[in-house]
């Protein structure tokens, strides 16, 4: 089969809105279904039919989904003996003609636009067989998940092989022709049927399209069997067949792509097949289960792995069975935490990666981490906030703690985080703030300068892009038009000049004159008689009149000192443009970190003095 035919080419040309059928299987779904037909009738460009086929439902689908389609010619209610998932796709396939369909489950629903934006790429490049979009996980409580998407690539099966990144059906519209080539959902499988599907069609040579919005709300229900969650066992068993079959030929794609039809490398396969094994290992511990049951299934596997793979695994599914987000995980924590070393002790014993359950434990610690609030302790970890606008403190762990996790906010306002190893009893206050400016004296400055220096600059439109003005002085130019709205690539764009002027008192000159050790420059002048001079940044600049060939400069910011200088003098005179030219240039990015932590580190930014000289002089 071509699956790109000229037939097929001229079907997905016609003019008009695409005839797609969005099949809704529907299994004891009477709480959910109403709201799901309600998001189809919502749309903006209605789909050509809604057909939900009820799966034997013992409960009020039927009459709550005949209700929710009142008046509404396009729903159909069709029914049969309850025979899983798969055999109620394949029944609404059947009983449409529809070029294109959507496989939406009956507790899910579509943001309005859906269809007409993805008909809209499906019309826009008549090459793709397929296109999806992005989703969103909600909870009971109505608590959104951030958007999850798919790889934005044509070629889908080199992730397929690996795992199911759709997640569920109803994030793509998939062609007609391809389903009837490949063949529907397999009605062997409980669970990862949409997984294999997908992987039949990508096989095939499926050209997958990409919309790059979250419009589909996946919703999380406790113990759904819709996702697996409700049978782990099964779920695993069920992607084992999946996985093998991706890493094997398969007799029902006819037609495969060449590179495909063998499958992927059968090497991967064990890898792969153990971490499928802690993703839904992930599901049990959600359930307060213990997991290492699964890896019985996988008896002489045994692969490297990558600890931060597996720890992000158990991070996305742990939360799953009780229907929470990441977010709940520290609430979860003591739960997990005993499931979760004697898992990680068993998958150990299947992979040749050292220390695997140790590595592991501590990465998915600092993923908890990243949700936790401060101070918290997770396991071996101890969450601290720091706040970069106020006194900085020592940071005193409890016992037992190998590592701290900072989570560095500006004036409340989140900026980052830092990883640093526990100190025996106490983080001094010192060592804290050598790690702050380390980590954040470049962001803390844009920060400062967004608030006091940034709004005052002047952009201008040119042919070659905006240009950045201070004053008469040109920082930038050929710039991107986003960067007027993104102070972020602003400063990374004209920061640096813009901090060596506000340093040494200069704005109005350009990054050539601040590095001339030439400029022409009506100064005082100091004598060294030693041959050695102190030089504070913050105060004035002299010529140096030394009695030897060469001049010693300490120079300091702030009263902190960086370095010693020696610049030649070969007539007895070391110019004030030469000494700023060589501080510039020897002192880089020391420079910035110390006038941070004077200036800035652990101090208000509302606070006057308002410049950063001034504040360097006043500190």
């Amino acid at each position: 089969m071509n699956l790109h035919s000229e037939v097929a080419r001229a079907a997905a040309l016609h003019a008009g809105p695409l005839a797609v059928a969005c099949i809704i299987p529907a299994y004891n779904a009477a709480d959910t279904i109403a709201t799901t037909i309600a998001s189809l009738r919502a749309q903006t460009s209605p789909a050509s039919e809604i057909i939900v086929v009820d799966d034997g439902s013992t409960d009020a689908t039927v009459a709550v989904a005949l209700a929710a389609a009142a008046g509404d010619p396009s729903v159909r209610i069709l029914s049969q003996p309850n025979g899983g998932i798969a055999a109620a796709r394949n029944h609404g396939i059947a009983a449409t003609r529809c070029a294109w369909f959507l496989f939406l489950d009956a507790d899910d629903w579509l943001a309005p636009t859906f269809f007409a934006q993805l008909s809209a790429a499906l019309l826009a490049d008549p090459e793709l067989d397929a296109v999806h979009c992005g989703w969103q996980r909600v909870t009971p409580d109505a608590e959104l998940g951030p958007p999850c998407y798919a790889p934005e690539t044509a070629d889908l099966f080199p992730f397929l092989a690996s795992s199911n990144p759709l997640a569920t059906t109803g994030v793509c519209i998939v062609r007609r022709s391809l389903t009837e080539a490949v063949g529907a959902f397999d009605v062997g499988l409980r669970t990862c049927q949409d997984w294999d599907f997908w992987l039949r069609l990508a096989r095939a040579g499926a050209r997958f399209g990409a919309v790059r919005e979250p419009l589909m709300f996946y919703q999380l229900r406790i113990g759904s069997s819709s996702s697996g969650v409700a049978n782990g066992l099964r779920l695993f068993s069920d992607a084992l067949r999946v996985l093998d079959r991706a890493h094997s030929p398969d007799a029902r794609v006819r037609d495969p792509l060449p590179a495909y039809a063998q499958g992927a490398p059968r090497e991967l396969l064990a890898a792969r097949q153990l971490s499928f094994a802690c993703w839904c290992a992930g599901l049990a511990m959600g359930r307060g289960q213990d997991a290492r049951h699964l890896l019985a299934q996988l008896a002489g596997v045994s692969a490297e792995l990558s600890p931060d793979e597996v720890a992000g695994l158990l991070f996305d599914a742990v939360p799953l069975p009780p229907a929470r987000l990441k977010s709940a995980w520290p609430a979860l924590w003591p739960t997990v935490a005993p499931l979760l070393s004697a898992f990680l002790d068993a998958l150990e014993a299947h992979s040749p990666t050292p220390r695997l359950a140790y590595h592991t434990r501590t990465a998915l610690e600092l993923l908890v981490a990243t949700v936790a609030p401060a101070p918290t302790t997770i396991g071996a970890t101890y969450v601290v906030g720091v706040d970069l606008a106020g006194a900085i403190q020592p940071v005193i762990p409890p016992p037992g703690v190998e590592r701290l996790y900072l989570a560095v906010a500006l004036e409340g306002e989140p900026l980052g985080s830092i990883v640093l190893p526990a100190h025996n009893g106490e983080l001094p206050a010192s060592a804290l703030m050598d790690a702050l400016v380390t980590a954040f004296s470049w962001p803390l400055l844009g920060r400062f300068f967004a608030r006091t220096l940034y709004p005052q600059l002047r952009l201008a439109s040119e042919a070659a892009g905006l240009s950045v003005w201070r004053g008469d002085c040109l920082l930038a130019a050929g710039l991107p038009a986003e960067i007027a709205s993104d102070l972020t690539m602003l400063h990374n764009r004209i920061g640096w000049v813009v901090f060596l002027q506000e340093l040494w008192g200069q704005p109005n000159w350009t990054a050539a004159q601040l590095y001339d050790p030439d400029l022409d420059a009506d100064v005082s002048q100091i004598y060294a008689h030693d041959g050695s001079t102190t030089l504070e940044i913050s105060g004035p600049l002299h010529d140096v009149v030394v009695y030897a060939g060469e001049l010693r400069v300490r120079f300091t910011v702030g009263g902190v000192a960086l370095d010693t200088l020696q610049l030649p003098a070969p007539d007895g005179r070391v110019r004030a443009a030469a000494i700023r030219a060589a501080v510039n240039t020897a002192g880089g990015l020391a420079l910035c970190e110390a006038a941070v932590r004077v200036a800035l580190l652990g101090r208000s930014l509302a606070v006057p003095p308002a410049t950063l000289r001034e504040r360097l002089a006043a500190y």
